[in-house]
């Protein structure tokens, strides 16, 4: 470990003092789950998790045992590439590149390389275009399925017959579709306060572990001074619909003789197995504790929470703070952010220290919020309270990027967490007070969607998606309720799972809710994915060519764009909400509308005649052609805004 021993600093004018040489490892340039269309495995067409580390696939997240076999469409050379499926709502088509570069200039020497070398720059538009025919799915979430909320089901009886008298409030799993379809006298208006007091406080936090078994999971509750235990018990892997909330037990105390008594809990995090790590300023201490007898569901009933280590306290050394504050796991190591000092500590698992990172000016600047690990690229992600987020590597501190989250999206917003997804390392989601954003990391800041609550979830609930009602079923029955809501977002988790789509909960102010989301994509497309003719099939071969060879090489090339441009189906309508440029509608594209953009006057114009000179100037013919009508498709797959954008201040007279 000596290669931690050093701190990395910055000064007040964000200058390098010293550096830590990062660790090497096989990082992905990322994963993603594939349904079949990109690669072959033993003969086959591959479906599951793959990973891309130096442009090869291999089988699975992370790991480089197997390799694939791409099948060279345009879906495999994207995801071997650096490239990405990115498109977003309100993206408009830009050429990558330019008709000028497609062109001969007038002295340039035209040959096998250089007649091929302009067909791969017009291929390289061709699979922009291919791109972005599709762009992820922005109606969240995808499945909605579970719901926890106190309710009185466990009723207090002078006898079995006797009528209740009284009951004991608990925390109850409902199907997510019973929950949306049921009326205000079904549903209890009861807050996590009724099951104790001890919830009542603003801060609530929580964990969920994973036992052994991948249907068994343990949810650890943090508020105040107390940290409360539940089962969470799953009996369909797939649909991963919790079944049971179960109390298991709860502390404030925790020692060999409860010496430590917590104060004012501010941070909990896990390493995912076993141990939870506890920050409490109140004791300005950061606690260590063993759960393995809770996650496990040890049999001899003793599911106790073991101390195995504390630091903190006022003081010097480098185990001491000025005032506890986030805590963070992140792959065998311990980040916390000290709160007085602005600095944040990097420890090894079993918190003993490796460095530090001080950078005053940056955090007097922007408030500092929590540290966020992204298990996918092996960075921190440090978000502040105006929406800003540094990156940082976790080996040494060295700064990768700093980016401010699109204030369009969470106006009159205020942050709370940010999550990565396991099912798409292009992914990650941002919890507010009032909902949950999915972006693009390539993009930074860019969203795909969002959702909200409209209405307090222990009354009626509906999902606010980007552009229709969460249920058809449920047709203007949610016009009467008010558009705000009490929904206050507390703490987002995300597990992981081996199908396509990630695990999440959230922690709302009176509720959990439990949904998979995943990351498919919404096609513009009749056929999601076209059998195009390969690059490499079209390219000249031979060093001499004449007008027939050429002429073939243009053949397959128009193949593939009217295979692309008869394939667009639909388009987007866009329409300025409450100042947010939002999805209105998809509409269908009228047929004719598709014939008379795509429609070639005449076809020679293409190709090159049989007793036609070759020079320059025809050669820029058949090229320009080809470019001019390939962007015609973009004009098809465009979005189109149907309304100005007014601001709340401009006065209209009519």
């Amino acid at each position: 470990m000596s290669n931690y021993t050093n701190t990395y600093s910055v000064d007040q004018n964000n200058e390098d003092r010293s550096i830590v040489p990062s660790l090497s490892s096989n990082i992905p340039t990322k994963f993603k789950y594939s349904i079949g269309e990109e690669f072959t495995f033993q003969g086959s067409n591959y479906i599951g998790y793959f990973n891309i580390v130096n442009g090869i696939p291999y089988i699975g997240r992370d790991k480089q045992d197997e390799v694939l076999i791409s099948k060279k469409n345009i879906s495999s050379i994207v995801e071997v590439s650096g490239e990405y499926f990115d498109r977003i709502k309100i993206d408009e088509f830009i050429s990558k590149v330019e008709l000028e570069n497609v062109l001969f200039e007038p002295n340039e020497i035209i040959n096998k390389n250089s007649i091929n070398t302009k067909i791969e720059l017009l291929y390289d538009n061709f699979k922009e275009l291919f791109k972005f025919s599709k762009m992820s799915n922005p109606v969240l979430p995808n499945n909605f399925t579970a719901f926890a909320s106190i309710t009185a089901i466990d009723l207090i009886r002078s006898s079995p017959s006797a009528s209740p008298t009284s009951f004991k409030p608990v925390l109850n799993w409902t199907s997510g579709e019973d929950l949306i379809l049921s009326s205000n006298d079904t549903v209890n208006d009861l807050t996590l306060e009724s099951f104790n007091p001890i919830l009542s406080g603003e801060r609530k936090l929580f964990k969920i572990l994973q036992g052994p078994l991948s249907d068994k999971l343990t949810l650890f509750l943090a508020s105040a001074n107390t940290i409360f235990s539940f089962d969470l018990d799953k009996t369909d892997k797939q649909v991963l619909s919790t079944n049971t909330f179960t109390f298991i037990n709860s502390t404030n105390k925790v020692g060999l003789f409860e010496n430590y008594n917590f104060k004012d809990i501010v941070s909990i995090d896990s390493d995912g197995e076993n141990t939870l790590y506890i920050s409490d300023s109140g004791n300005n201490s950061i606690f260590e504790l063993e759960v393995d007898t809770i996650v496990n569901r040890d049999r001899t009933g003793n599911r106790n929470y073991l101390l195995t280590k504390v630091i903190g306290n006022s003081g010097t050394d480098d185990t001491n703070f000025s005032l506890v504050d986030d805590i963070t796991y992140a792959d065998e190591l311990v980040l916390v952010y000290d709160k007085n000092t602005k600095i944040i500590k990097k420890f090894t698992k079993n918190l003993n220290f490796i460095s530090k990172y001080e950078n005053i000016k940056y955090f007097k600047e922007n408030d500092f919020l929590n540290i966020n690990y992204n298990k996918n690229d092996r960075n921190l992600y440090i978000l502040s309270r105006n929406f800003n987020v540094l990156v940082l590597s976790v080996d040494n501190f060295e700064k990768i990027d700093e980016f401010k989250i699109d204030g369009n999206e969470v106006k009159s917003q205020y942050p709370v967490k940010l999550v990565f997804s396991r099912n798409n390392s292009n992914i990650y989601y941002l919890l507010t007070n009032e909902g949950i954003h999915k972006y693009l990391l390539n993009r930074k800041n860019k969203v795909i969607g969002s959702f909200f609550v409209r209405r307090d979830l222990e009354t009626v609930q509906h999902w606010e998606t980007t552009f229709i009602d969460f249920s058809a079923t449920a047709a203007g029955f949610w016009d009467n309720f008010p558009i705000n809501t009490n929904f206050k977002g507390k703490d987002i988790e995300l597990l992981e799972s081996e199908f396509n789509f990630d695990r999440i909960y959230v922690l709302n102010n009176n509720s959990f809710l439990e949904f998979l989301e995943g990351n498919d994509y919404r096609t513009f497309l009749n056929d999601e994915s076209p059998t195009f003719i390969n690059l490499e099939d079209m390219l000249l071969s031979d060093e001499y060519f004449n007008n027939i060879t050429f002429n073939n090489l243009i053949y397959k090339y128009l193949h593939n764009i009217n295979i692309l441009g008869n394939n667009v189906n639909e388009k987007i309508d866009l329409a300025y909400k409450q100042s947010v440029l939002s999805i209105d509608k998809f509409i269908a594209l009228e047929p004719q509308s598709k014939v008379d953009n795509l429609k070639i006057n005449n076809i020679k114009d293409f190709y090159i005649g049989m007793n036609e000179t070759v020079s320059t100037i025809v050669f820029n013919r058949v090229f320009k052609n080809l470019y001019n009508y390939q962007t015609k498709i973009a004009s098809l797959i465009n979005s189109r805004v149907t309304n100005t954008e007014i601001s709340p201040l401009t006065t209209i007279t009519f």
